[in-house]
C-alpha cells in the first residue's frame, strides 16, 4: 500500500469525484485535516497516510456538520479508489473527530483561510487554513491516546504559530477544558520546543 503525496491525494481525490459523478450521488462536501490539509497549504512536502474528514459542511448554508458517518455512496468508492490505487483501505476516514473538540467550541478564526477545491459535480473538499490547523496540532500534540505526537510537534514547527496565536490556543485549551493533569507536563515541553516557554502557568 504506498503513501499519499500532494499529486497522490489529488489523484485519489479526482477519482473519488469521478466516481460519485458516475453514481449521480447528492453533493458531498467534505472538510478535511491533517497531512493532506498541509499539503495542499504547501506547508509541509512529507507524505501522509491518509485522508482524514473533521466534517462536513451543508449544501445549502454551508453550516458544518459531524462527518460521522459518510454517506455510504462515498464510503462504497472510497474502497473503490483504495483498490484502483492500491491505497490504505482507510486512506479516507473520520479518525479525527473521535479525539477533536466538539465542532461548536472552535473559534470563529478556526475557520478561516479554508482553501476549497472542487472535485467533479459531486465532490467538494474544504482543506482547513493554517490557523486551524494551529488548534488542532496543539491539541494532538499533548494527546497521550495519540501514536504520532512527535509528527504533530514536527508540524507544529512548520507552522511557525506566534505568541499571540499561540496564547489564543492555549486559552482555548483551557476554557475547554483540554488542558489537564495528565498533559500538563508535556504540554510544557511542547511550549519549549516552540521558544515559549514563558507561557507555561
Amino acid at each position: 500500500m504506498s503513501d499519499l503525496d500532494s499529486t497522490r491525494v489529488e489523484e485519489a481525490l479526482l477519482l473519488l469525484g469521478e466516481m460519485l459523478d458516475y453514481e449521480s450521488v447528492a453533493p458531498v462536501h467534505l472538510v478535511v485535516v491533517g497531512g493532506s490539509a498541509l499539503l495542499a497549504a504547501g506547508i509541509v512536502s512529507r507524505t501522509t497516510y491518509d485522508v482524514d474528514v473533521f466534517a462536513r459542511r451543508a449544501e445549502v448554508d454551508g453550516g458544518i456538520l459531524d462527518a460521522r458517518p459518510l454517506p455510504e455512496p462515498v464510503q462504497l468508492a472510497a474502497k473503490h479508489v483504495a483498490n484502483e490505487l492500491r491505497l490504505r483501505p482507510n486512506w479516507l476516514n473520520t479518525g479525527p473527530t473521535w479525539v477533536a473538540a466538539p465542532l461548536g467550541s472552535y473559534p470563529t478564526e478556526f475557520w478561516s483561510e479554508m482553501v476549497v477545491r472542487e472535485y467533479g459535480k459531486s465532490l467538494t473538499i474544504t482543506y482547513i487554513g493554517r490557523t486551524g490547523l494551529i488548534y488542532l496540532k496543539f491539541h494532538a500534540a499533548i494527546d497521550s491516546s495519540r501514536k504520532r505526537q512527535e509528527v504533530d510537534v514536527d508540524d507544529l514547527r512548520l507552522l511557525k504559530p506566534s505568541r499571540e496565536e499561540a496564547t489564543k490556543v492555549l486559552g482555548w485549551m483551557r476554557d475547554e477544558e483540554l488542558i489537564h493533569a495528565g498533559n500538563a507536563e508535556v504540554l510544557e515541553e511542547l511550549l519549549t520546543t516552540l521558544g515559549y516557554e514563558d507561557l507555561v502557568s
